[in-house]
């Protein structure tokens, strides 16, 4: 039996490389501390914390959310904070464990504070500030 014939590949022209982008040093540059991207609010657990800066955030089972927590307490769709300048507002979603600022059912939404804890399900997180959030508010002296 004579052998197969080769199958020759498909020829295609090169094309010419793109040259790369100039470097900006400004597009690389570290965070300053008003940036939009720095967390102004941290959930902090024994075994976690979570830095949340400007925007909306789901909390719950859902593998999308921005907090994502386990457990059988935990709905999918848990709880929603939204943090600005100026307040950080959280929303329980109509869960049946419930969302809890500090031993309180959430029935609406409420502005957080710094060292509210809040408590989704049965985990619980102590709300902490970045230094001078909210917006205008004086800078915290270190503990030292």
């Amino acid at each position: 039996m004579p052998p197969a014939p080769a199958i020759a590949a498909p020829q295609t022209p090169p094309t010419a490389a793109e040259p790369p982008e100039p470097f900006d040093p400004d597009a690389t540059r570290a965070l300053a501390p008003g940036d939009a991207l720095a967390p102004r609010v941290f959930l902090e657990s024994e075994g976690r914390t979570y830095p949340l800066p400007v925007g909306a955030h789901e909390i719950g089972r859902e593998p999308a959310s921005g907090v994502r927590l386990d457990g059988q307490q935990i709905s999918r769709r848990h709880a929603t904070l939204r943090i600005s300048d100026t307040q950080a507002i959280l929303e329980d979603l109509r869960t049946v464990n419930g969302t809890f600022v500090n031993q309180q059912r959430l029935a609406a939404p409420r502005a957080l504070a710094d060292g509210d804890v809040v408590t989704f399900g049965n985990k619980a997180f102590r709300v902490r500030f970045a230094a001078g959030y909210p917006a205008g508010a004086p800078e915290k002296p270190k503990q030292g």
